[in-house]
């Protein structure tokens, strides 16, 4: 059990905390079709790591002897490669599990969903920045926003003192369209203006107040005039099925419906989205470049109003590890946090992206996440080495490039 963070004293700290360390192995288990399976094999310590949050210098490790000298935290893990193991059995050896594991006891734990656990809050903090940036990437928002909405939940389950298994964040919209089912079919009354391929309905909507027509035949074909099955339907029926029927779901899930309805249809039908902030269109959908020039001043509010959304459902849903408190003997506020995950992401919750956000070191070779102040636009690299280490590529380049070609 980690020791309290009372007793744990540093100046200037927003929080602190304590979480045990533990040894990493990594192996590989085989599923019946004898695909090879990454595994983690977690062995804790008795070692206790102690952390504190530091404006401007982020989640710091204090294994290292003090808040200048350690590490932060939250950079070595978006600096993570996706898939890759050997970074995040590095990642535990210097920091401990995300997550509480019993103690004095060996837990194996599946590498696939441990990887979904630190793709979504790479994705949560690349999210904050990109919606900070001052030249915003709206092809890059959306990958990230519907990374965050649309990806399936996951489970870890570990072992432990807490109850049930950690869960990643499921959002309402993503529940509907797995299960459509549950929304009634909604009978509504159609209005003729003239043309029977105009026949439809106005429905509510908060992407293009205050409504929109739905074409009864646009509808027809998303549901194929009745015989369509749910488990068939594209996800761009079911979002046509979803913007007639869904009227009693939150306000934030139907402005998921509404935004999705009118990208697929005056935008382009998407295909693939990642953590990354990388986006493609389906072969019938434009040119990506030219799709997302089609993105105009509603669509742009309603997707910068669904990626807030979306961060604040992301972080909020990650504080069950934490509890308030008050220090009676600092007469002050602080916070009881259980493990390290939620530590993590009460650093995000600190966070104020028009103020500082992390940034990928330049230099091709690193790739390593920094936090820097969001003025600072010439802080290309992580360290002195690296902005030396591209100089002197950049004149070997320069120096080549002069050179007379051979005859």
């Amino acid at each position: 059990m980690p020791e309290e963070p009372k007793k744990i004293i540093f100046a200037d700290c927003t929080f602190v905390f304590s979480s045990p360390a533990c040894k990493c192995k990594v192996g590989t288990t085989y599923t019946p079709e004898g695909c090879e399976r990454y595994v983690f094999h977690l062995y804790p310590k008795d070692e206790v790591l102690n952390f504190a949050y530091v404006a401007g210098k982020g989640l710091v490790n204090l294994k290292y002897g003090s808040v200048n000298k350690g590490k932060d935290v939250l950079s070595e893990l978006l600096s993570i490669k996706s898939g890759n193991p050997k970074t995040i059995k590095i990642f535990i050896e210097r920091h401990g599990f995300l997550l509480p594991i019993a103690p004095k006891k060996h837990s194996v734990v599946e590498a696939e969903p441990l990887f979904e656990l630190i793709n979504r809050l790479q994705a949560t903090v690349f999210l904050m920045g990109a919606i900070a940036e001052a030249k915003i990437n709206y092809e890059k928002i959306l990958a990230l926003t519907l990374y965050l909405l649309l990806s399936p939940q996951t489970s870890i389950e570990l072992e432990n003192e807490y109850d049930g298994p950690y869960t990643t964040c499921e959002s309402e919209i993503v529940h509907y369209l797995q299960n459509p089912h549950e929304i009634p079919w909604r009978v509504l009354p159609l209005e003729d203006e003239a043309y029977a391929m105009n026949e439809g309905c106005y429905i509510e909507d908060s992407i293009r107040p205050p409504h929109t027509w739905l074409k009864e035949h646009e509808y027809g074909e998303a549901i194929k005039y009745g015989d369509a099955t749910f488990e068939t339907m594209k996800d761009k029926d079911k979002v046509i099925y979803l913007f007639q029927n869904a009227t009693n779901v939150s306000p934030d899930c139907r402005l998921a419906i509404d935004f999705l309805y009118h990208f697929f249809k005056d935008v382009g039908e998407i295909k693939t989205w990642n953590h990354k902030g990388d986006l493609t269109f389906t072969d019938s959908s434009p040119a990506p470049t030219r799709s997302m020039r089609e993105l105009d001043g509603q669509l742009q509010q309603g997707l910068i109003k669904l990626a807030k959304h979306a961060l604040k459902e992301e972080i909020e849903h990650n504080f069950g590890g934490i509890i308030p408190s008050y220090d009676f003997e600092a007469m002050a506020p602080s916070w009881r946090i259980n493990f390290l995950l939620s530590g993590l992401y009460l650093s995000v919750f600190y966070m104020r992206p028009n103020t500082a956000l992390y940034r990928a070191c330049q230099n091709p070779n690193c790739g390593y996440y920094f936090l820097v102040p969001t003025t600072a636009t010439k802080s290309k690299y992580c360290s002195d080495s690296c902005s030396n280490a591209m100089q002197q590529r950049n004149y070997r380049k320069r120096k080549k490039e002069q050179q007379p070609e051979k005859k």
